[in-house]
């Protein structure tokens, strides 16, 4: 395995480990070849995002968007997913920038299907396999805390987690990993 900063995993991931990440976990990619609708509307809540998800692990850096459907929050999240791809492209730009793309270089943004995870195979436990999920993308982030995550994790429609006895069970679990970032 790689780590996001480019330096091997150590151990690396077993085929199985890597298998249950793909299987749950999909990039949030910018494509800016595929037809999408601008962020309108949103640096305001980007701006603010940034320096919660991007400061050093352990202090508190997650974000949950809530909301209607329809009023922005995917938006939100494609917003940094278009700013992580820049930062990967482009040299970090000087001056009236709001940000400085450089603390955005090697990140990886990927969403969780949460859909997978709620309808196991019939010798599955969903909780045992999520907590694996968790433990597994803890080993992709570089172990400096300061830098904080490499590894940003999006749980679109999470109040689906509330709406299954299983997805309770997950969602209890999420609160740690949700404090300590």
């Amino acid at each position: 395995g790689v780590l996001a900063n480019g330096q091997a995993a150590d151990p690396p991931l077993k085929p199985q480990q890597a298998a249950l990440l793909l299987r749950f976990l999909k990039p949030v990619q910018y494509k800016p070849e595929a037809p999408s609708l601008p962020v309108i509307a949103r640096t305001a809540e980007i701006q603010k995002s940034l320096p919660i998800l991007l400061s050093p692990r352990g202090m508190r850096n997650s974000v949950v968007f809530v909301g209607e459907a329809g009023v922005g929050k995917t938006a939100i999240v494609e917003g940094i997913a278009q700013l992580i791809e820049e930062s990967e492209r482009a040299a970090a730009a000087e001056g009236g920038s709001y940000l400085d793309l450089k603390r955005l270089k090697g990140r990886w943004f990927l969403e969780f299907n949460i859909d997978e995870m709620l309808s196991p195979g019939a010798d599955e436990d969903p909780i045992a396999m999520f907590k694996d999920v968790v433990r597994l993308v803890g080993l992709l982030n570089d172990p400096a805390a300061e830098r904080g995550n490499e590894v940003l994790m999006l749980f679109d429609e999470i109040h689906k987690l509330f709406q299954d006895p299983n997805g309770r069970k997950i969602a209890n679990f999420l609160k740690g990993p949700l404090r300590d970032g």
